[in-house]
């Protein structure tokens, strides 16, 4: 009887335990179909991506075509105005020449005859003379380099997030990868980590139920349990974007639980009258006074946004500006693709006005690429696009004759190499990666 009331139990432990598994195969069947569809979807988004970048080409093409095509019709016009002068020339250096055949002997109509051909012949040779100090007619295309840079810095047209698991009912994580370099002197690198070398990498973790994101440094295993993720919370990279600034920054304390939230967001423009081409903001940077300042590739300018997002004042640069950062309170640098960094004064205005005036001041020529840039306590650190160098500045002067590199990755490229310099909590530098 004991046995039979065992083997009951045993009976009903297999139908529970085979009704669990059943449920459990249900759940991973209707997790491969929502699999497949979302698989469909996601497809559906890049191919429309795709299209987009395929429509905004087709449309640069069309500018550019249509470019070519004007300057091949003023070029066209301008060369069949010469050929009309030059047939006319011709016809009229003809036509004296019949005249001089013919013979006169009275000593007046001669003299008429030398003095008009005279006169006919100067001019011929000035016109024939402006001719050939004519630039030599030409059409030629030169390409815009910036394409090519932003399309090797890109390694897809997107990301793909790797889906944290977790069991079903509880919240999962999407798990983004960005891998960041730690300076030498890193009290929180890796033991095992060498100057110069990749530390360790960094997780964004966004929350489904619609928590802000927090950047998080990742742990040796790659699952993101809780248990991991209340490990890495207390690794949590700070980051205040009002107190970024170099002139306050080693003077505040690092709180490693604060995350990084948007308060508020305003629309604006940085257009001014004198812009020719489509603004494109390529950096940013605030000073100690809160005023913001932005570089415009397409224009070649810096620009300065008072407290109510209005440009004040702009400095025109020589070349496109790829990025700028403050040095002090009255200075501030500017990385140009022509392998320059030009330093620019921050000046008051006469009347005592709370806007700030631009003002050129140095410009320093480096022996490498400039793309990124970064201040911090007399150091400037700048990306190249494949290597981080380290740069000292005395008093308002670059010292390029001590210069350090850092760290350099060639593979691929410039695919997944050094583009910005990110500044996030005192004594350690992180350069983020372009993945």
């Amino acid at each position: 009887m004991h046995l039979e009331g065992e083997l009951d139990q045993m009976t009903t432990a297999i139908k529970t335990l085979r009704t669990q598994l059943m449920q459990k195969k249900d759940y991973f069947e209707d997790s491969l179909k929502s699999l497949e569809t979302l698989y469909k979807t996601t497809m559906e988004e890049i191919d429309n991506l795709r299209k987009a970048i395929n429509d905004s080409l087709d449309k640069l093409q069309k500018k550019t075509i249509k470019e070519l095509e004007a300057s091949l019709t003023r070029l066209r016009t301008s060369i069949q105005t010469d050929i009309e002068h030059c047939n006319t020339s011709i016809k009229q250096l003809i036509e004296k020449h019949d005249w001089l055949d013919r013979k006169d002997t009275n000593e007046a109509l001669q003299f008429i005859k030398y003095r008009t051909c005279l006169e006919e012949l100067n001019q011929t040779k000035e016109e024939l003379q402006q001719m050939t100090t004519k630039d030599v007619t030409t059409l030629a295309f030169c390409p815009d380099e910036t394409i090519q840079i932003f399309v090797n810095i890109l390694s897809g047209l997107g990301y793909i997030p790797s889906q944290v698991n977790s069991a079903p009912g509880q919240k999962g994580h999407d798990v983004y990868k960005t891998t960041m370099i730690y300076n030498k002197n890193d009290p929180e690198s890796s033991g095992t980590s060498k100057p110069g070398r990749l530390g360790e990498e960094v997780s964004g973790i966004h929350s489904k139920a619609g928590t802000n994101p927090v950047m998080k440094v990742k742990e040796t295993k790659h699952n993101a349990t809780q248990s991991n993720i209340a490990s890495a919370t207390r690794k949590t990279i700070s980051s205040d974007l009002h107190k970024t600034s170099s002139m306050n920054i080693s003077s505040q304390k690092c709180d490693p639980n604060q995350l990084i939230t948007v308060n508020s967001s305003k629309m604006t423009t940085v257009r001014m009258k004198k812009d020719s081409e489509t603004c494109y903001i390529s950096g940013i940077c605030e000073t100690a006074t809160g005023e913001l300042l932005v570089t415009d590739w397409n224009n070649s300018r810096i620009k300065i946004l008072d407290k109510s997002l209005k440009v004040t004042d702009h400095c025109d640069l020589p070349g496109k500006p790829w990025s700028t950062c403050i040095i002090d309170s009255s200075l501030l640098a500017v990385a140009l693709n022509s392998w320059e960094v030009h330093f620019i004064r921050l000046k008051k205005t006469l009347l005592g006005l709370s806007s700030l005036k631009l003002q050129h001041d140095e410009t320093f020529k480096l022996p490498h690429s400039i793309m990124g840039i970064y201040h911090h306590q007399g150091n400037l650190y700048v990306t190249s696009g494949t290597a981080l160098y380290h740069y000292k500045i005395d008093g308002r002067r670059l010292m390029t004759c001590d210069v350090k590199k850092m760290y350099e990755d060639t593979k691929g490229g410039m695919t997944g190499n050094y583009y910005r310099c990110l500044y996030l909590s005192e004594p350690i530098l992180r350069c983020q990666l372009c993945l």
